[in-house]
C-alpha cells in the first residue's frame, strides 16, 4: 500500500520502519493517512463519536509510546484497525461488562450499498439492500465492511478480528450465501406483489 507524502509515494511498511525507528515525520504521516478510515471503522461499534475519537487518540498515543515494543508488520491498516477495535470494545465494557463481542450492535449502514445505488436514487432499492444487511450477525456485517469498503485481504481480516484465515474465509462465505439469499427472497417478494 502506497501513501502520498509531501516527497510523493512512499510505501506504508518503509513509513511504519521508519516510524519504529522514532521518525515523528513518519508517524504524522501514518496517523494522517489512517485516521479517517479508523474513524469510518469506529463509528461501526459505537454512534458516540467523541468516544471513536478519543479511542483514535489513545491507539496514537500509545503506539507512539510503545514503539520501541512494537514489531515490524506487513499490514499496518489491519493492525490499526485490530488496535482500535480493542480499544473500542475496552472502552464498551466499562459501562457494560456483560457486553460480550457476538452481542456489540456493528453498524450495517457502512457506505459501501449507498455508493452502489447512489446513481439511481433509488429509495426502494437502498431500503431492501439495506434489510438485507440487517439480517446478518454482527460480525457477518463486520466482516463484509473489513472486506468490501475496507478492501483487506482475508489474512487481515483473520488479524482484525482474531480468526484463524479459515474462519475469515468460512464467516465471508457464509454471510455472501445469506445476503444472496435474502436478496434472492425480497426480489421474489417484489415481483408477486408486482403480478398483482
Amino acid at each position: 500500500m502506497q501513501i502520498k507524502t509531501e516527497q510523493g509515494f512512499v510505501d506504508v511498511r518503509e513509513l511504519w520502519t521508519r516510524f519504529l525507528q522514532g521518525d515523528e515525520e513518519a508517524y504524522n504521516c501514518i496517523m494522517r493517512s489512517f485516521a479517517r478510515p479508523l474513524f469510518n471503522y469506529g463509528i461501526r461499534f459505537s454512534t458516540d463519536r467523541d468516544l471513536v475519537k478519543d479511542c483514535i487518540q489513545d491507539v496514537f498515543f500509545d503506539l507512539w509510546n510503545k514503539r520501541s515494543r512494537i514489531s515490524e508488520t506487513a499490514y499496518v491498516q489491519a493492525y490499526l484497525l485490530k488496535s482500535l477495535r480493542l480499544r473500542i470494545l475496552r472502552e464498551r465494557k466499562k459501562w457494560d461488562p456483560m457486553e460480550s463481542l457476538e452481542t456489540i450492535p456493528f453498524a450495517a449502514d457502512f457506505g459501501i450499498e449507498m455508493k452502489m445505488i447512489e446513481d439511481q436514487s433509488n429509495l426502494e432499492l437502498r431500503q431492501r439492500v439495506k434489510k438485507v444487511l440487517n439480517t446478518l450477525s454482527e460480525r457477518q456485517k463486520e466482516i463484509v465492511y473489513l472486506r468490501f469498503y475496507q478492501s483487506l485481504s482475508h489474512d487481515k481480516i483473520s488479524l482484525v478480528m482474531g480468526l484463524t484465515r479459515q474462519s475469515a474465509y468460512n464467516l465471508l462465505q457464509k454471510a455472501l450465501i445469506k445476503m444472496r439469499k435474502e436478496w434472492e427472497t425480497a426480489a421474489l417478494v417484489l415481483f408477486l406483489i408486482g403480478l398483482k
